[in-house]
């Protein structure tokens, strides 16, 4: 940071000057300090399937996907944003802690003779595998339920 700006390295190495002017009157996010972060994918569905059974299979997907929550994995829980923070008894599931909002959820967002379009959301804990997990999950999701395309 200097006087009239600052400078900022993101993830991929790309470097940015920034005003300082521009940083005062904007919003800042820092993912890496933000805890879990909601996923939003858009699919469309292959034509003529049910949107129940699309989002039972879709559900079924993200809520054994040992990155999302509420079934995150990791080796010390303690090492889960925010987790310290909460009291813990003998062992507290994640489904104990988080409220059903940081469920997924799987929601029709468009109609359309050549399929179905589904508004998929999820949470995540570490942003840096954003791409990995989305892929894990549509290339599972187009295992399951045929040829899906994404919006």
């Amino acid at each position: 940071m200097t006087f009239t700006r600052t400078i900022l390295k993101d993830r991929d190495g790309r470097v940015f000057f920034l005003p300082n002017a521009t940083l005062l009157s904007s919003k800042i996010v820092n993912y890496s300090r933000s805890g879990y972060i909601e996923i939003p994918v858009t699919i469309t569905l292959p034509q003529g399937l049910p949107f129940a059974l699309a989002r039972d299979t879709i559900l079924s997907v993200l809520t054994v996907h040992p990155k999302i929550l509420p079934d995150i994995k990791s080796e010390n829980k303690a090492q889960i944003p925010g987790l310290s923070m909460i009291p813990r008894r003998n062992e507290l599931s994640l489904l104990e802690i988080f409220p059903k909002n940081f469920a997924p959820r799987v929601l029709l967002s468009g109609l359309a003779p050549l399929g179905n379009t589904v508004s998929i959301r999820f949470w995540i804990d570490d942003i840096t595998h954003r791409e990995e997990i989305v892929s894990d999950v549509l290339n599972e999701i187009g295992q399951r339920i045929g040829p899906i395309g994404k919006s």
